[in-house]
C-alpha cells in the first residue's frame, strides 16, 4: 500500500518524520509532501503532489486543517481508499467530503496504528 504523508518534515522531533521512518521499517511504500526540501528514510520530500497514476492508497495528514483545503481537489484526484487525520490535523468537514466520495476516514495516530497492527 502506497502512503502519502502530507506535511512531511525533516525535523526528527516531528511526528511526520517518525511516521515516515516507521512506515518504511514496516515495509510500506511512501511518498512525502512538504514545504521544505530534503529527504526522510532516503525518500525525497516533494513540494508537489504525486500524479493520479502514482497509486496512492492512503493519505496520512499532518497538516493543520486550515492548510488542507488547498490540496483537497488534488488529494481526491488520487482516489485514496483511506485517510488518517493525525492529532492536530483533525478536519471534520474534509472527512465528511471524503467519506461522501467513498474514502474511509479516521482520526487516529499513524504511529500508534502501526504499533498496534491496526494500520
Amino acid at each position: 500500500m502506497k502512503t502519502l504523508i502530507m506535511g512531511a518534515s525533516t525535523d526528527p522531533h516531528r511526528f511526520s518524520f517518525r511516521a515516515a521512518h516507521m512506515l518504511v521499517d514496516y515495509g510500506h511504500e511512501i511518498a512525502l509532501f512538504g514545504r521544505s526540501s530534503g529527504e526522510i528514510a532516503g525518500i525525497a520530500i516533494r513540494g508537489e503532489l504525486p500524479e493520479a497514476s502514482a497509486g496512492v492508497e492512503l493519505v496520512t495528514w499532518y497538516l493543520k486543517a486550515e492548510h488542507q483545503d488547498a490540496y483537497k481537489a488534488q488529494i481526491f484526484a488520487l482516489k485514496p481508499k483511506r485517510m488518517i487525520f493525525n492529532p492536530g490535523a483533525e478536519n471534520p468537514s474534509l472527512m465528511k467530503e471524503a467519506e461522501a466520495l467513498g474514502i474511509d476516514c479516521v482520526e487516529d495516530c499513524t504511529l500508534v496504528m502501526l504499533q498496534q497492527g491496526r494500520f
